[in-house]
């Protein structure tokens, strides 16, 4: 066909792809702009009538149409050159969509071409957001295609939606709004399918596109027509790509590419494109999604006209409003990202869509972007090519009238890119700044302090340590404001406490909302000591004393006036007990509210109920310093009582002498007693509380916890745990579990001075330790906030690992014994026997592996033995592949240097020889193809995990390589070891990418969390955890409480706990929930 032939066929093929209403008007365009052509266009055209094609121009309705395997059931869109129709697949019984080319155009034989090269581009394809071809062939010399039925809407309809409210009124539910109204399937929609703003809504929307199109452009297809028609968005929220219908791939043949004038929406074409230079043609593809994503921006198009002639010399013209100009709170960082994409100038536009996605992802990620606006020359230099006349004048009146102003704008400018640098430098290092801060305020217990800096830190840069931190916060307590410093608290029931401050009120307190349920009153009393116990007819009394010696008993509901009184003396009461053998028997303490400064000497009296009636039993007076505390014993019929650093005990029912039972270093603060081992707690002005067997008061146990004096104690119900209240501010939890550690719980500002169990609560009073200053409160904590899971083992730890339902922690010590904690209820669940340090444990499914360097391995399920084997080799790493067989296979790292593949029953079945020196470690890649395995030499060798041939081996650290970690992507490798940095690696060449500084000694462990969003390290020369953005090798948080060098870490499969173990036996979970 001749070069005239060609050039008709092209017109018409244009004219055709048009809409059919302006169909006539593009040929009566054409035979304008072609006069020459006219007479042929028109003969062209009759012969078309006359054979029919004309007539097919109008899309007709079909009923049903079989092509092959599928069955036409109506016709859902036509495009440039195409028909799709819902077709049903009949040998799978699943809906499709099948694209057929219009008829019009089996005549021209490039548009027959095209939809060839669509089938050809798009099966090479192969991306969550590109829908894939399922089927194509040709029925009766029609080419055909089956892709997966899209349910959702295109991203035209959403922007129709969108477009009818201002930008800066819109907001992610609005994207799920527009969603609901234009899908397919509208009961399919999301609720959640739109999160964030409506900024990181569109900017996902683009991130998503520019990655599928970094996909087809790496397997040389290009798109050509990227258009928001040409987009779907899920009713999931995904987004999908399609239409390849103008797509080249780069082993077509050139002379198949046409005049882009011609082709795709011109809208969305590039300049270059519409000057006929495509020397980079993916960057057309870029230039379209920027398009894109300014209409996201700004709900309308950068280049708007009536007619086609004036749209190309606006595109071609390049200068479009800034998206600022529609919406202030557009960040500039994104208006940046457009305005690159939108770049006229190949060279400074994005070279290829990944550069777009990853400026993308940094906008999401608050990370500094990569693109830069275009300086003041550029800038200057287009004007004046745009406006050459008026440059002229501009110029001379810049020279004649301008000088001085110029000094001060530029100065403006250069304080305003400054501004810019500095908050882009304030950005990086703000969300680290606030955890620090926030970190630092919760250790002081500065608790509003601490939530304002997390609540400070960007959502989109928040991760495990923001929400560990959080976590931390929010468990700290809630607090009232009460009139006065408490004297005494006691709780009533599971829900009620009720205190004394030294005033005439009696104050009951609902637990947890913490509100003042009832007052009480009593005249001319200040009341100093409180208690309660069940009256005669199945209710509670509410006991109190007051500073002249009396005790009142009253109501629990603190209704009308005392039901009793007792009259003790005239010294102050201070502390009133109940007996817990019978709660009819009360024990009274008589003595100075001034401790070391009012006068010697003490009171005891005990007391039992007859009915309503209160009859004494007994009393004594002490001599000595003044007793600030007395308990009853829970077996026998004693007191035991301070009486300066002594602690007394005395028979009360035989009324002799007082025995001295203990002698302390340190003045008495608080006794208590625990019933089930027997054993009397005392606590001291020392930061230690003491334990004293009472059957072998020389067995003295010294629990330590606080950082200051220890002033009150409460043991509960259940005989085992109590609780201690300490001038550091805080209280402390403890029980009896021998492997568990106490728990404290923070909050409060001022020194606390009483606490209380109450049922599933904690409750303590407050206040400045210097008199009038601060404003006393009552703190109430759940029981369950404490911080749980930190254990103590009797040797070093050298392995931990998780159980798949992350409830248990294994824990294999230097004694060859393997523990199982509860994490959840804190406590000791049973012990395995190795029998010598394992040097990897693991599990899968429900069973724990243990090997050793001796050889041995071991496994166990639901705490049995199940098998234990004697391998030839010593083991050092061990890891489970699940590549080959149902159970998968083991892949074992050895003392010599190799890595043998065990099946599941544990039979070697093949090895690799690496070295001569001991493998540390073994890390499976994220999609588990390939594996790394490190060394004592410092190398790192990368090997595929189905055939065991080594793709790779280079030197990563000068000394023991310890432990690495994958990024989520495979592309890279974290390596630490002795050495106190940690290198990455790429690991597709082994070159360094960066080092990760900030631990002061070796690092013993690498554990990347499943999202690949951070890197933990264990330090074991500065006893921490550093937590690592591993994207940009910034050190975000840093994790304390180990006092030795930390072994092993583990995190559980979903990353919200991880564990470490120390040189010391110490392990502590840390969770971010």
């Amino acid at each position: 066909m001749g070069s005239r032939d060609e050039q008709i066929d092209s017109i018409l093929e244009r004219c055709f792809a048009t809409d059919p209403a302006r169909f006539e008007a593009e040929i009566r365009a054409a035979c304008s702009a072609h006069p020459e052509l006219a007479t042929a266009i028109e003969a062209r055209l009759e012969k078309l009538r006359r054979i029919g094609f004309l007539e097919a121009h109008e899309p007709r309705g079909i009923d049903v149409l079989q092509i092959e395997d599928f069955t036409l059931r109506e016709a859902l869109g036509r495009g440039g050159m195409g028909v799709v129709h819902r077709a049903t697949q009949t040998s799978l019984g699943r809906d499709v969509a099948l694209k057929l080319i219009r008829p019009e155009f089996l005549f021209f034989e490039g548009a027959h071409q095209r939809f060839h090269r669509e089938i050809v581009a798009i099966s090479k394809l192969q991306h969550r957001n590109i829908v894939p071809v399922l089927a194509s062939g040709e029925a009766s010399g029609t080419p055909w295609f089956a892709m997966e039925l899209l349910r959702g809407a295109s991203l035209r309809d959403l922007l129709d939606e969108l477009a009818k409210q201002p930008p800066q009124d819109t907001t992610a539910a609005d994207y799920g709004t527009a969603l609901l109204r234009r899908a397919h399937a509208t009961d399919e929609v999301r609720d959640d399918a739109f999160t964030g703003t409506r900024i990181q809504c569109a900017i996902r929307i683009v991130r998503d596109v520019a990655n599928a199109l970094e996909h087809a452009h790496g397997r040389g297809v290009i798109h050509r027509d990227v258009k928001p028609s040409n987009i779907s968005v899920e009713p999931d929220g995904t987004i999908r790509l399609f239409d390849f219908g103008l797509a080249r791939s780069g082993d077509i043949d050139a002379r198949m590419t046409q005049d882009p004038g011609t082709l795709g929406s011109l809208h969305y074409m590039p300049p270059e494109a519409l000057r006929g230079e495509i020397a980079a043609p993916e960057r057309g593809d870029v230039w379209a999604l920027g398009v894109i994503l300014y209409e996201l921006l700004t709900h309308r198009r950068p280049f708007e006209s009536k007619d086609r002639e004036s749209l190309r010399e606006s595109i071609l013209a390049a200068t479009p409003s800034r998206p600022r100009e529609y919406d202030r709170a557009i960040p500039v960082d994104v208006e940046t990202v457009c305005a690159t994409a939108l770049e006229p100038s190949e060279a400074r536009r994005y070279a290829s869509a990944r550069d777009f996605a990853r400026d993308l992802d940094h906008l999401l990620a608050h990370r500094p972007i990569e693109a830069r606006p275009p300086g003041r020359a550029l800038r200057l230099r287009r004007w004046i090519q745009r406006h050459p006349t008026m440059s002229v004048a501009v110029l001379l009146g810049f020279f004649l009238l301008v000088v001085a102003p110029l000094v001060t704008i530029s100065q403006v400018l250069r304080e305003r890119n400054a501004a810019i640098a500095e908050r882009d430098r304030a950005d990086r290092i703000g969300y680290s700044a606030g955890l620090l801060a926030a970190d630092t305020s919760t250790r002081n217990s500065e608790i509003s302090v601490a939530k304002a800096f997390l609540s400070g830190c960007a959502e989109e840069l928040r991760d495990f340590e923001w929400r560990h931190l959080s976590t931390l916060v929010d468990s700290r307590s809630s607090r009232l404001a009460i009139p006065a410093r408490a004297f005494d608290l006691r709780a009533v029931d599971d829900r009620t406490v009720a205190f004394v401050d030294g005033g005439n009120t009696i104050r009951l307190v609902g637990v947890p909302n913490i509100e003042v349920r009832s007052e009480l009153q009593i005249e001319n009393a200040s009341l100093t000591a409180i208690s309660s116990v069940p009256d005669e007819h199945g209710g509670i009394d509410v006991i109190v004393g007051d500073s002249q010696g009396t005790i009142h008993v009253v109501p629990r509901t603190l209704a009308g006036s005392s039901r009793s009184t007792i009259r003790t003396g005239s010294t102050p009461i201070r502390a009133i007990i109940t007996d817990p053998k019978s709660s009819s028997r009360i024990g009274i303490l008589a003595a100075t509210l001034l401790d070391d400064f009012g006068p010697d000497g003490s009171t005891l009296h005990v007391f039992e109920r007859d009915g309503a009636r209160w009859s004494p039993v007994v009393s004594r007076q002490f001599a000595g310093a003044a007793a600030r505390s007395v308990v009853f014993d829970p077996d026998h019929d004693r007191l035991y009582f301070d009486r300066g650093n002594d602690i007394l005990q005395w028979d009360y029912r035989t009324n002799g002498a007082p025995r001295l039972l203990s002698r302390s270093s340190h003045r008495i603060k608080a006794l208590a007693v625990l019933p089930r081992e027997r054993r009397l707690l005392v606590a001291r002005q020392a930061a230690t509380i003491l334990a004293i067997d009472l059957e072998q008061p020389d067995d003295v146990r010294s629990l330590t916890s606080h950082d200051a004096q220890v002033v009150d104690l409460c043991v509960d119900d259940d005989g085992r745990s109590f609780v201690s209240a300490s001038w550091d501010k805080t209280v402390t939890l403890w029980n009896d579990q021998s492997d568990a550690t106490p728990r404290r719980l923070r909050g409060s500002d001022e020194s606390l001075d009483t606490a209380a169990l109450c049922g599933a609560f904690v409750v303590a009073t407050s206040s400045r330790i210097v008199a009038g200053e601060g404003e006393p409160e009552l703190h109430v904590w759940r029981r369950s906030a404490a911080p749980r899971a930190t254990f103590t083992l009797a040797r070093p730890v050298a392995r931990l690992a998780f159980d798949a339902q992350r409830s248990t922690l294994y824990a294999g010590g230097y004694d060859g014994l393997i523990r199982a904690f509860d994490i959840d209820e804190n406590r000791l669940r049973f012990v395995l026997s190795h029998g010598r340090p394992p040097t990897a444990l693991l599990v899968v499914g429900e069973t724990l592996h243990a090997v050793d360097a001796n050889g041995t391995w071991t496994t166990w399920k639901n705490g049995a033995e199940t098998r234990r084997l004697q391998q030839g080799h010593a083991i050092t790493a061990l890891v489970h592949s699940t590549t080959t067989g149902d159970h998968g296979s083991f892949l074992a790292g050895t003392s010599d240097g190799r890595v043998i593949e065990f099946d599941p029953d544990g039979n070697p079945v093949r090895s690799i020889e690496l070295g001569t020196s001991l493998v540390r470690c073994i890390v499976l890649s994220p999609n588990r193809d390939m594996f790394c395995a490190t060394d004592d030499a410092g190398d790192v060798h990368l090997i595929a995990n189905d055939t065991l041939e080594r793709k790779l081996s280079f030197r990563a650290l000068e000394a023991r390589a310890f432990a690495a970690a994958w990024s989520s992507d495979g592309s890279r490798l974290f390596v630490a070891g002795k050495d106190r940095r940690i290198v990455c690696h790429s690991a597709q060449d082994g070159k360094r990418l960066g080092v990760l500084h900030g631990h002061d000694g070796g690092v013993h462990d690498l554990v990347m969390n499943p999202s690949g969003t951070r890197l933990f390290s264990a330090g074991a020369g500065d006893f921490s955890v550093r937590i690592w953005n591993p994207e940009n090798f910034e050190l975000l948080f840093t994790i304390r409480g180990h006092g030795s060098a930390i072994l092993d870490l583990a995190i559980d499969t979903e990353g919200h706990r991880i564990a470490t173990g120390d040189m010391r036996g110490l392990v502590r979970v840390v969770s971010d929930h």
